[in-house]
């Protein structure tokens, strides 16, 4: 999926003539066009604005970067199917690409009667709020998973981590002995002959001939042995040495029951937290990504004014190029535009003179905050490469 570009174009007192302008400049690149609806906010003084393009620049950038955080578990809680996170990652029902082609200031969420700071604090209050609270609903959702994965091993793991429960009987073990304990060993299947002939030679007061096959798969085997209670510390450093894994375990016949209700009510668990979560990320990424959106737009008018100069006299739209021709129509642009940068020196002058703006002649001071790919005209990007396989 290309990116899309947000761009203003100074209007010269006729709107329409410069967007229809744009539209025949555009017009043999088979490049998607759409308005782009910005109202007129409350500007300030220049230095305010300077200084609100500087913040701008690094709020876009958060912004994004949760917006993308948003996707990526979005991604992850569906396993990665393309199909399901794009219809999880929408706006009010909207795809991304509806939402850009059809982009309105949301004034009942964002007042634009506002000063521009103030506009920015409020953005900046609602995806505060979101960010903290995936991480700590990351955060409890991963210790669920976590805790889930770990009992998931036992239960299902090779026999020398997985439970026991289910594979130790009544008839494999002594019970009720003053002097004797069982004893569970894992046994790597290429020792197990080793097993059977040293088993009794390992320690004093080894049982003899008490030692049975319980159980195997495909990397271990697991014998009972039964020693007397004084040696059992002796026997175990004794089998670790022979690379025989002495399991810790103590038959409870209830034990089972307990270990497979404890498994299914974690795993009930992280099923409710994945769904609860999966809903939230889908309601959060429309929230997130209208305030990156409206970051975005601010951007467009803030430039604007520091490029074109008062009162503001400029057209805003958004361009979804076509897949690579991104550096064509770039060159486009800036062939069709050149001409502004060698009349913004005069713009300002003009402004000045007509009092619309005392400090227009400074402009050329501000030229940093515009970016570092400077074009003739003001234009950002909106990097959206999320289903892009090549990305």
């Amino acid at each position: 999926m290309p990116n899309y570009w947000l761009l203003s174009l100074p209007a010269n007192g006729d709107r329409n003539a410069a967007w229809q302008q744009l539209r025949n400049d555009l017009a043999t690149d088979h490049t998607d066009l759409c308005k782009l609806s910005i109202p007129e906010f409350k500007i300030g003084t220049l230095d305010s604005l300077v200084q609100l393009s500087d913040e701008l620049v690094k709020t876009d950038t958060a912004y994004g970067a949760v917006t993308l955080k948003l996707v990526d578990v979005l991604r992850t809680l569906v396993q990665g199917d393309e199909q399901v996170l794009q219809s999880m990652v929408t706006i009010n029902g909207k795809s991304v690409d509806q939402y850009l082609k059809s982009f309105s200031w949301d004034a009942t969420k964002f007042r634009s009667d506002k000063a521009l700071p103030e506009i920015c604090n409020v953005i900046a209050q609602q995806v505060g709020t979101i960010e903290n609270h995936l991480k700590t609903k990351m955060a409890t959702y991963n210790n669920v998973k976590s805790n889930l994965q770990a009992l998931s091993r036992k239960q299902n793991g090779n026999l020398s981590i997985r439970s026991l429960t289910s594979v130790i009987k009544k008839e494999h073990v002594v019970e009720d002995s003053e002097y004797l304990q069982t004893l569970f060993v894992a046994v790597p299947n290429s020792l197990t002959k080793d097993w059977l002939a040293t088993y009794e030679l390992l320690s004093p007061m080894v049982v003899p001939r008490s030692s049975s096959q319980i159980a195997a798969d495909g990397d271990y085997t697991l014998f009972n042995v039964t020693v007397f209670k004084r040696v059992v510390d002796e026997f175990s450093n004794k089998c670790r040495d022979q690379k025989f894994i002495v399991r810790d375990f103590a038959f409870n016949p209830e034990q089972e029951q307990r270990d497979r209700t404890t498994l299914l009510e974690m795993e009930s668990e992280e099923k409710e937290l994945q769904t609860s979560l999966l809903q939230w990320c889908h309601t959060s990424f429309g929230e997130v990504f209208t305030s990156w959106i409206h970051i975005k737009a601010l951007r467009v008018f803030v430039e604007s004014i520091l490029r074109y100069g008062l009162p503001p006299d400029f057209i805003a739209a958004l361009v979804k190029p076509k897949p690579k021709s991104e550096g064509k129509l770039r060159d486009t642009l800036n062939s069709r535009y050149s001409k502004l940068e060698g009349s913004r020196a005069q713009t300002s002058r003009n402004k000045k003179q007509s009092g619309a703006m005392d400090d227009g002649a400074h402009l050329d001071e501000f030229q940093s905050v515009l970016g570092k790919e400077y074009t003739p005209f003001v234009m950002f990007e909106v990097n959206w490469a999320v289903f892009d396989k090549s990305a």
